[in-house]
């Protein structure tokens, strides 16, 4: 098993907060319709064009893939993408047995 040595492995399976920064906007309607449980902030930068970020918890995995699906067929370029806490075991569906 590869990782590091004393570091409790981390949890993708379940509900985790993220914060992903994109160039470009995200139009409030597009924003609205396909993103309702992500709080979207934009900046205008000084030399033109903005920065989209996005912060809220996605489901699992899965989920998360077909939102960085979904901004890069927006042709909306990935600046970062941060994982910034995961949701509490209570809050996770149990595996099935």
């Amino acid at each position: 098993m590869s990782g590091f040595p004393g570091r409790q492995r981390d949890v993708f399976d379940g509900p985790a907060t993220y914060r992903i920064c994109v160039q470009g906007r995200i139009g409030d309607r597009r924003a609205s319709d396909y993103l309702p449980q992500m709080e979207v902030t934009v900046v205008p930068l000084e030399g033109g064009g903005f920065v989209t970020t996005l912060v809220g918890e996605v489901r699992d995995q899965t989920a998360l893939v077909s939102l960085v699906s979904a901004l890069h067929e927006w042709q909306l370029p990935m600046l970062s993408l941060q994982r910034l806490s995961t949701a509490p075991a209570a809050k996770r569906a149990p595996h099935p047995a």
